[in-house]
């Protein structure tokens, strides 16, 4: 049986995991501001590499502080 506060409770749960996620999207653009990327081009780059699969071995080049448009595919 579902408790009166059940509800409140998975409302709350999903805003926390919204907040969470914005958070991190938010600490992604300030970081590849910080590194003087323009975070559009770069999650653009990123994601389409990662969806062309990417070794996961070389992730370390997708980071803000490494990237660069200029590195082949």
């Amino acid at each position: 049986m579902v408790s009166a506060n059940e509800p409140s409770r998975v409302a709350a749960a999903y805003r926390m995991s919204i907040g969470a996620a914005w958070a991190r999207m938010a600490s992604l653009i300030e970081t590849c501001k910080l590194n003087l990327a323009n975070p559009q081009s770069y999650l653009t780059d990123v994601l389409t590499r990662l969806v062309d699969g990417w070794p996961q071995s070389r992730i370390d080049e997708l980071m803000p502080w490494h990237w660069s448009t200029e590195q082949v595919h």
